[in-house]
Protein backbone atom coordinates (compact mmCIF):
# COMPACT_ATOMS: atom_id res chain seq x y z
CA UNK A 1 0.00 0.00 0.00
CA UNK A 2 1.22 3.54 -0.80
CA UNK A 3 1.46 5.59 2.39
CA UNK A 4 3.29 8.80 3.24
CA UNK A 5 6.80 8.22 4.51
CA UNK A 6 6.12 9.44 8.04
CA UNK A 7 3.06 7.18 8.36
CA UNK A 8 5.02 4.22 7.00
CA UNK A 9 7.88 4.90 9.42
CA UNK A 10 5.46 5.08 12.36
CA UNK A 11 3.94 1.71 11.44
CA UNK A 12 7.36 0.13 10.92
CA UNK A 13 8.43 1.47 14.32
CA UNK A 14 5.30 0.03 15.95
CA UNK A 15 5.83 -3.34 14.28
CA UNK A 16 9.50 -3.36 15.31
CA UNK A 17 8.63 -2.65 18.95
CA UNK A 18 5.97 -5.40 18.86
CA UNK A 19 8.42 -7.96 17.34
CA UNK A 20 10.96 -7.16 20.03
CA UNK A 21 8.53 -7.61 22.94
CA UNK A 22 6.03 -10.24 21.73
CA UNK A 23 6.49 -13.97 22.63
CA UNK A 24 8.47 -15.76 19.94
CA UNK A 25 5.75 -18.35 19.31
CA UNK A 26 3.20 -15.55 18.59
CA UNK A 27 5.32 -14.23 15.69
CA UNK A 28 5.35 -15.55 12.11
CA UNK A 29 8.33 -17.77 11.43
CA UNK A 30 9.93 -15.31 8.98
CA UNK A 31 10.00 -12.54 11.63
CA UNK A 32 11.30 -14.52 14.59
CA UNK A 33 14.84 -13.96 13.41
CA UNK A 34 14.33 -10.16 13.78
CA UNK A 35 13.88 -10.35 17.57
CA UNK A 36 16.63 -8.38 19.21
CA UNK A 37 17.39 -6.19 16.17
CA UNK A 38 17.97 -2.48 16.82
CA UNK A 39 15.51 0.08 15.39
CA UNK A 40 17.90 1.13 12.62
CA UNK A 41 18.41 -2.49 11.61
CA UNK A 42 14.67 -3.11 11.72
CA UNK A 43 14.05 -0.17 9.39
CA UNK A 44 15.75 -2.11 6.60
CA UNK A 45 13.05 -4.81 6.93
CA UNK A 46 10.13 -2.42 6.69
CA UNK A 47 8.16 -4.42 4.10
CA UNK A 48 8.36 -7.58 6.21
CA UNK A 49 7.27 -5.68 9.31
CA UNK A 50 4.36 -3.98 7.54
CA UNK A 51 3.12 -7.44 6.49
CA UNK A 52 2.04 -7.91 10.13
CA UNK A 53 -0.80 -5.43 9.50
CA UNK A 54 -2.10 -7.67 6.70
CA UNK A 55 -2.60 -10.62 9.10
CA UNK A 56 -5.85 -10.34 11.06
CA UNK A 57 -4.54 -12.48 13.97
CA UNK A 58 -1.40 -10.36 14.24
CA UNK A 59 -3.49 -7.18 14.17
CA UNK A 60 -5.48 -8.50 17.13
CA UNK A 61 -2.29 -9.29 19.08
CA UNK A 62 -0.85 -5.80 18.34
CA UNK A 63 -4.14 -4.22 19.47
CA UNK A 64 -4.00 -6.20 22.71
CA UNK A 65 -0.42 -5.03 23.27
CA UNK A 66 -1.57 -1.43 22.75
CA UNK A 67 -4.35 -1.88 25.29
CA UNK A 68 -1.92 -3.37 27.78
CA UNK A 69 0.40 -0.37 27.16
CA UNK A 70 3.26 -2.81 26.69
CA UNK A 71 4.53 -1.11 23.48
CA UNK A 72 4.87 2.38 25.06
CA UNK A 73 4.38 4.30 21.82
CA UNK A 74 3.96 8.01 21.38
CA UNK A 75 0.39 9.26 21.18
CA UNK A 76 0.74 10.05 17.47
CA UNK A 77 2.19 6.59 16.68
CA UNK A 78 -0.56 4.96 18.76
CA UNK A 79 -3.27 6.86 16.84
CA UNK A 80 -1.73 5.90 13.50
CA UNK A 81 -1.39 2.26 14.60
CA UNK A 82 -5.00 2.03 15.78
CA UNK A 83 -6.31 3.35 12.46
CA UNK A 84 -4.14 0.80 10.61
CA UNK A 85 -5.39 -1.96 12.89
CA UNK A 86 -9.09 -1.11 12.66
CA UNK A 87 -9.18 -1.06 8.87
CA UNK A 88 -12.43 0.90 8.76
CA UNK A 89 -13.84 2.25 5.52
CA UNK A 90 -11.49 4.89 4.18
CA UNK A 91 -8.73 3.96 6.63
CA UNK A 92 -6.02 4.55 4.04
CA UNK A 93 -7.32 8.05 3.43
CA UNK A 94 -7.42 8.58 7.16
CA UNK A 95 -3.76 7.58 7.49
CA UNK A 96 -2.82 9.89 4.64
CA UNK A 97 -4.72 12.70 6.34
CA UNK A 98 -2.77 12.07 9.52
CA UNK A 99 0.53 12.54 7.70
CA UNK A 100 2.36 15.73 8.53
CA UNK A 101 3.67 15.76 5.01
CA UNK A 102 0.15 15.51 3.59
CA UNK A 103 -1.09 18.14 6.03
CA UNK A 104 1.42 20.62 4.71
CA UNK A 105 0.32 19.92 1.15
CA UNK A 106 -3.45 19.83 1.77
CA UNK A 107 -4.63 20.43 5.33
CA UNK A 108 -7.82 18.66 6.43
CA UNK A 109 -10.38 19.92 8.86
CA UNK A 110 -9.50 18.95 12.42
CA UNK A 111 -13.05 18.05 13.37
CA UNK A 112 -13.36 15.45 10.59
CA UNK A 113 -10.10 13.89 11.61
CA UNK A 114 -11.14 13.63 15.25
CA UNK A 115 -14.44 12.04 14.31
CA UNK A 116 -12.70 9.54 12.06
CA UNK A 117 -10.21 8.72 14.79
CA UNK A 118 -13.02 8.09 17.25
CA UNK A 119 -14.71 5.74 14.85
CA UNK A 120 -11.48 3.90 14.35
CA UNK A 121 -11.01 3.56 18.08
CA UNK A 122 -14.46 2.02 18.40
CA UNK A 123 -13.68 -0.49 15.72
CA UNK A 124 -10.40 -1.30 17.40
CA UNK A 125 -12.23 -1.91 20.66
CA UNK A 126 -14.66 -4.22 18.88
CA UNK A 127 -11.78 -6.09 17.28
CA UNK A 128 -10.08 -6.35 20.65
CA UNK A 129 -13.25 -7.72 22.25
CA UNK A 130 -13.61 -10.27 19.47
CA UNK A 131 -10.01 -11.32 19.89
CA UNK A 132 -10.47 -11.62 23.65
CA UNK A 133 -13.59 -13.73 23.16
CA UNK A 134 -11.83 -15.97 20.67
CA UNK A 135 -8.92 -16.35 23.07
CA UNK A 136 -11.25 -17.30 25.92
CA UNK A 137 -12.99 -19.88 23.71
CA UNK A 138 -9.63 -21.31 22.68
CA UNK A 139 -8.52 -21.51 26.31
CA UNK A 140 -11.75 -23.27 27.25
CA UNK A 141 -11.24 -25.78 24.44
CA UNK A 142 -7.64 -26.35 25.52
CA UNK A 143 -8.76 -26.93 29.11
CA UNK A 144 -11.46 -29.35 27.93
CA UNK A 145 -8.89 -31.25 25.86
CA UNK A 146 -6.51 -31.29 28.84
CA UNK A 147 -9.23 -32.75 31.08
CA UNK A 148 -10.15 -35.33 28.42
CA UNK A 149 -6.49 -36.26 28.04
CA UNK A 150 -6.15 -36.82 31.77
CA UNK A 151 -9.31 -38.92 31.78
CA UNK A 152 -7.99 -41.04 28.89
CA UNK A 153 -4.67 -41.45 30.70
CA UNK A 154 -6.50 -42.72 33.79
CA UNK A 155 -8.56 -45.13 31.66
CA UNK A 156 -5.39 -46.31 29.92
CA UNK A 157 -3.69 -46.88 33.26
CA UNK A 158 -6.71 -48.83 34.54
CA UNK A 159 -6.83 -50.90 31.35
CA UNK A 160 -3.10 -51.60 31.66
CA UNK A 161 -3.54 -52.74 35.27
CA UNK A 162 -6.46 -54.98 34.25
CA UNK A 163 -4.40 -56.44 31.41
CA UNK A 164 -1.51 -57.19 33.76
CA UNK A 165 -3.86 -58.89 36.23
CA UNK A 166 -5.43 -60.95 33.43
CA UNK A 167 -2.00 -61.91 32.10
CA UNK A 168 -0.84 -62.97 35.56
CA UNK A 169 -4.06 -65.00 35.98
CA UNK A 170 -3.60 -66.68 32.58
CA UNK A 171 0.03 -67.46 33.43
CA UNK A 172 -1.04 -69.05 36.71
CA UNK A 173 -3.75 -71.04 34.92
CA UNK A 174 -1.22 -72.19 32.30
CA UNK A 175 1.18 -73.34 35.03
CA UNK A 176 -1.67 -75.19 36.76
CA UNK A 177 -2.78 -76.77 33.46
CA UNK A 178 0.76 -77.91 32.69
CA UNK A 179 1.00 -79.38 36.18
CA UNK A 180 -2.33 -81.23 35.70
CA UNK A 181 -1.22 -82.49 32.29
CA UNK A 182 2.03 -83.79 33.75
CA UNK A 183 0.10 -85.52 36.56
CA UNK A 184 -2.21 -87.12 33.99
CA UNK A 185 0.78 -88.28 31.96
CA UNK A 186 2.32 -89.86 35.04
CA UNK A 187 -0.97 -91.59 35.81
CA UNK A 188 -1.23 -92.77 32.21
CA UNK A 189 2.30 -94.20 32.34
CA UNK A 190 1.51 -95.91 35.63
CA UNK A 191 -1.69 -97.37 34.19
CA UNK A 192 0.22 -98.54 31.11
CA UNK A 193 2.73 -100.30 33.35
CA UNK A 194 -0.08 -101.84 35.39
CA UNK A 195 -1.87 -102.91 32.20
CA UNK A 196 1.35 -104.43 30.83
CA UNK A 197 1.81 -106.34 34.07
CA UNK A 198 -1.79 -107.52 34.02
CA UNK A 199 -1.45 -108.59 30.38
CA UNK A 200 1.69 -110.52 31.17
CA UNK A 201 -0.13 -112.18 34.07
CA UNK A 202 -3.09 -113.07 31.84
CA UNK A 203 -0.76 -114.55 29.23
CA UNK A 204 1.01 -116.61 31.87
CA UNK A 205 -2.33 -117.83 33.27
CA UNK A 206 -3.59 -118.61 29.77
CA UNK A 207 -0.45 -120.61 28.97
CA UNK A 208 -0.75 -122.50 32.25
CA UNK A 209 -4.45 -123.22 31.62
CA UNK A 210 -3.61 -124.44 28.13
CA UNK A 211 -0.98 -126.79 29.50
CA UNK A 212 -3.42 -128.07 32.14
CA UNK A 213 -6.13 -128.66 29.52
CA UNK A 214 -3.72 -130.71 27.43
CA UNK A 215 -2.72 -132.72 30.46
CA UNK A 216 -6.39 -133.31 31.40
CA UNK A 217 -7.18 -134.40 27.84
CA UNK A 218 -4.22 -136.79 27.85
CA UNK A 219 -5.19 -138.28 31.20
CA UNK A 220 -8.83 -138.56 30.09
CA UNK A 221 -7.81 -140.50 26.99
CA UNK A 222 -5.59 -142.80 29.01
CA UNK A 223 -8.39 -143.38 31.52
CA UNK A 224 -10.89 -144.15 28.72
CA UNK A 225 -8.45 -146.61 27.15
CA UNK A 226 -7.83 -148.26 30.52
CA UNK A 227 -11.57 -148.61 31.16
CA UNK A 228 -12.09 -150.07 27.70
CA UNK A 229 -9.27 -152.53 28.27
CA UNK A 230 -10.79 -153.65 31.57
CA UNK A 231 -14.30 -154.09 30.13
CA UNK A 232 -13.24 -155.90 26.94
CA UNK A 233 -12.01 -159.56 27.16
CA UNK A 234 -8.66 -160.34 25.64
CA UNK A 235 -10.13 -162.29 22.71
CA UNK A 236 -12.65 -159.57 22.03
CA UNK A 237 -9.86 -156.96 22.07
CA UNK A 238 -7.96 -158.98 19.50
CA UNK A 239 -11.02 -159.21 17.28
CA UNK A 240 -11.85 -155.52 17.64
CA UNK A 241 -10.80 -152.72 15.32
CA UNK A 242 -7.11 -151.88 15.54
CA UNK A 243 -6.25 -149.03 17.88
CA UNK A 244 -5.85 -145.50 16.55
CA UNK A 245 -2.22 -144.73 15.71
CA UNK A 246 -0.25 -142.30 17.80
CA UNK A 247 -0.68 -138.68 16.68
CA UNK A 248 2.21 -137.02 14.87
CA UNK A 249 4.47 -134.48 16.54
CA UNK A 250 2.66 -131.56 14.88
CA UNK A 251 -0.49 -130.97 12.90
CA UNK A 252 -0.29 -129.96 9.23
CA UNK A 253 -3.14 -128.82 6.91
CA UNK A 254 -4.42 -131.29 4.34
CA UNK A 255 -3.31 -130.80 0.75
CA UNK A 256 -5.81 -129.75 -1.92
CA UNK A 257 -6.55 -132.73 -4.20
CA UNK A 258 -5.14 -132.43 -7.69
CA UNK A 259 -7.50 -130.91 -10.23
CA UNK A 260 -9.73 -129.33 -7.58
CA UNK A 261 -10.01 -125.94 -5.95
CA UNK A 262 -9.74 -125.49 -2.17
CA UNK A 263 -13.30 -124.00 -2.12
CA UNK A 264 -14.90 -126.89 -4.03
CA UNK A 265 -17.48 -129.22 -2.43
CA UNK A 266 -15.57 -132.26 -3.68
CA UNK A 267 -12.43 -131.03 -1.91
CA UNK A 268 -14.18 -131.07 1.49
CA UNK A 269 -15.69 -134.45 0.65
CA UNK A 270 -12.20 -135.94 0.02
CA UNK A 271 -10.73 -134.25 3.11
CA UNK A 272 -13.33 -135.91 5.35
CA UNK A 273 -12.21 -139.32 4.04
CA UNK A 274 -8.65 -138.84 5.29
CA UNK A 275 -7.54 -141.19 8.12
CA UNK A 276 -7.98 -139.78 11.62
CA UNK A 277 -9.66 -136.58 10.38
CA UNK A 278 -12.18 -134.69 12.55
CA UNK A 279 -14.55 -131.80 11.82
CA UNK A 280 -14.79 -128.58 13.89
CA UNK A 281 -17.66 -126.18 12.91
CA UNK A 282 -18.12 -122.48 13.80
CA UNK A 283 -21.87 -122.88 14.50
CA UNK A 284 -23.47 -119.46 14.13
CA UNK A 285 -21.03 -118.42 11.39
CA UNK A 286 -22.46 -121.24 9.26
CA UNK A 287 -26.12 -121.17 10.35
CA UNK A 288 -26.56 -117.38 9.90
CA UNK A 289 -25.54 -117.35 6.23
CA UNK A 290 -28.28 -116.67 3.68
CA UNK A 291 -27.67 -120.09 2.09
CA UNK A 292 -28.24 -121.78 5.48
CA UNK A 293 -30.88 -120.91 8.09
CA UNK A 294 -30.40 -117.16 8.63
CA UNK A 295 -34.15 -116.49 8.44
CA UNK A 296 -34.86 -118.72 11.46
CA UNK A 297 -34.51 -117.95 15.16
CA UNK A 298 -31.19 -118.80 16.79
CA UNK A 299 -32.67 -121.86 18.53
CA UNK A 300 -34.06 -123.27 15.28
CA UNK A 301 -30.79 -122.44 13.52
CA UNK A 302 -28.88 -124.56 16.03
CA UNK A 303 -31.34 -127.42 15.76
CA UNK A 304 -31.36 -127.51 11.95
CA UNK A 305 -27.59 -127.21 11.63
CA UNK A 306 -26.83 -129.93 14.19
CA UNK A 307 -29.44 -132.28 12.64
CA UNK A 308 -27.92 -131.85 9.16
CA UNK A 309 -24.36 -132.34 10.39
CA UNK A 310 -25.44 -135.34 12.50
CA UNK A 311 -26.49 -137.23 9.37
CA UNK A 312 -23.11 -136.46 7.74
CA UNK A 313 -21.23 -137.61 10.85
CA UNK A 314 -23.17 -140.91 11.01
CA UNK A 315 -22.54 -141.56 7.32
CA UNK A 316 -18.80 -140.80 7.45
CA UNK A 317 -18.14 -142.07 11.00
CA UNK A 318 -16.04 -139.03 11.83
CA UNK A 319 -15.94 -137.05 15.08
CA UNK A 320 -17.69 -133.67 14.73
CA UNK A 321 -17.87 -130.76 17.19
CA UNK A 322 -20.13 -127.73 16.59
CA UNK A 323 -19.25 -124.66 18.71
CA UNK A 324 -21.87 -122.01 19.59
CA UNK A 325 -21.63 -118.79 21.61
CA UNK A 326 -23.09 -119.67 25.01
CA UNK A 327 -23.60 -115.99 25.92
CA UNK A 328 -26.73 -115.79 23.72
CA UNK A 329 -28.29 -119.03 24.99
CA UNK A 330 -31.12 -118.03 27.33
CA UNK A 331 -31.36 -119.65 30.78
CA UNK A 332 -33.41 -122.81 30.86
CA UNK A 333 -32.87 -123.61 27.19
CA UNK A 334 -32.54 -127.32 26.60
CA UNK A 335 -29.34 -128.52 25.01
CA UNK A 336 -30.11 -131.84 23.39
CA UNK A 337 -27.46 -134.49 23.72
CA UNK A 338 -26.15 -136.09 20.52
CA UNK A 339 -24.46 -139.45 20.24
CA UNK A 340 -22.52 -138.56 17.07
CA UNK A 341 -22.18 -134.73 17.04
CA UNK A 342 -20.75 -133.01 20.09
CA UNK A 343 -22.23 -129.53 20.67
CA UNK A 344 -19.99 -127.16 22.67
CA UNK A 345 -20.92 -123.75 24.12
CA UNK A 346 -18.57 -121.02 25.23
CA UNK A 347 -18.98 -119.54 28.69
CA UNK A 348 -18.80 -115.75 29.18
CA UNK A 349 -16.51 -113.91 29.06
CA UNK A 350 -15.00 -116.48 26.65
CA UNK A 351 -16.18 -116.11 23.04
CA UNK A 352 -17.12 -118.94 20.71
CA UNK A 353 -14.00 -118.23 18.61
CA UNK A 354 -11.73 -118.51 21.64
CA UNK A 355 -13.46 -121.72 22.71
CA UNK A 356 -13.09 -123.25 19.23
CA UNK A 357 -9.38 -122.36 19.14
CA UNK A 358 -8.91 -123.87 22.60
CA UNK A 359 -10.58 -127.13 21.50
CA UNK A 360 -8.36 -127.22 18.41
CA UNK A 361 -5.27 -126.61 20.49
CA UNK A 362 -6.19 -129.40 22.95
CA UNK A 363 -7.00 -131.97 20.26
CA UNK A 364 -4.38 -134.56 19.21
CA UNK A 365 -2.30 -133.58 16.19
CA UNK A 366 -4.47 -135.55 13.72
CA UNK A 367 -5.95 -133.59 10.79
CA UNK A 368 -8.76 -131.21 11.76
CA UNK A 369 -11.03 -129.46 9.23
CA UNK A 370 -12.39 -126.16 10.59
CA UNK A 371 -15.49 -124.76 8.84
CA UNK A 372 -15.82 -120.95 9.13
CA UNK A 373 -15.97 -117.82 6.97
CA UNK A 374 -14.46 -115.65 9.71
CA UNK A 375 -11.09 -114.53 8.34
CA UNK A 376 -9.62 -113.77 11.75
CA UNK A 377 -10.65 -117.18 13.08
CA UNK A 378 -9.29 -118.82 9.93
CA UNK A 379 -5.90 -117.21 10.56
CA UNK A 380 -5.81 -118.35 14.19
CA UNK A 381 -6.71 -121.92 13.24
CA UNK A 382 -4.19 -122.06 10.39
CA UNK A 383 -1.46 -121.18 12.89
CA UNK A 384 -2.40 -124.41 14.71
CA UNK A 385 -2.17 -126.48 11.48
CA UNK A 386 -5.92 -126.77 10.81
CA UNK A 387 -7.39 -127.21 7.33
CA UNK A 388 -9.86 -124.43 6.50
CA UNK A 389 -13.19 -125.08 4.70
CA UNK A 390 -15.90 -122.54 3.91
CA UNK A 391 -19.51 -122.58 5.06
CA UNK A 392 -20.92 -123.06 1.55
CA UNK A 393 -18.76 -126.20 1.08
CA UNK A 394 -20.25 -127.79 4.20
CA UNK A 395 -23.81 -126.74 3.28
CA UNK A 396 -23.40 -128.23 -0.19
CA UNK A 397 -22.19 -131.46 1.37
CA UNK A 398 -24.94 -131.89 3.97
CA UNK A 399 -27.89 -131.04 1.69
Amino acid sequence: MDLPEDIRSALVETAGVYVGRAPTLDLPKNLRRLKGFRPKALARHGDELLALFEDEAQRGLIAQALDDDSLRLSKRSERITRVALARADGWVESLIAMSEVASEAAPQPTNDLASELERERGKVKEARAGARKARNVARAEIEAHRLRTRELERELAAAGATYERERALRAAERVESEKNIEDMRRRARRLERDAAGAKSGREDARAEAKSLRKEVARLTRELDEARAAVRTPAKSRKASRPMRPRPPESRAPLAVPKGLLAEARATLDLWLKEPGVSLLVDGYNVSKTEAAFGALSLEHQRTRLVDEIDRLARTRSIPVTVVFDGAIIGPGRARRARRTVEVAYSRPPETADDHLVALLDEAPNFPVVVVTDDRELQGRCMELGATIARADQLLALIR
